[in-house]
């Protein structure tokens, strides 16, 4: 596996959708690239950003009824 690979298959990497047989060479690859560790790291830390991000914007009780509501 190449870096450009490894750059399209990354998010899918982190989230756990990544096929056995793209994840082991994506790992292979990553074991001696230093760049690609370094892109996997800084997804992983983005997903864990933007998932407490969205536990704290939750809508408040009643949001969406008053949307469709006005709709």
């Amino acid at each position: 596996m190449k870096c450009a690979e490894v750059g399209l298959l990354v998010d899918r990497y982190v989230d756990g959708r990544l096929a056995a047989n793209r994840k082991a060479g994506l790992e292979r690859h990553a074991e001696t690239c230093a760049a690609c560790r370094r892109l996997i790291a800084e997804a992983r830390e983005a997903g864990q950003l933007l998932a407490s991000d969205a536990a704290a914007a939750r809508a408040p009780r009643g949001f969406a009824d008053r949307v469709m509501d006005r709709v």
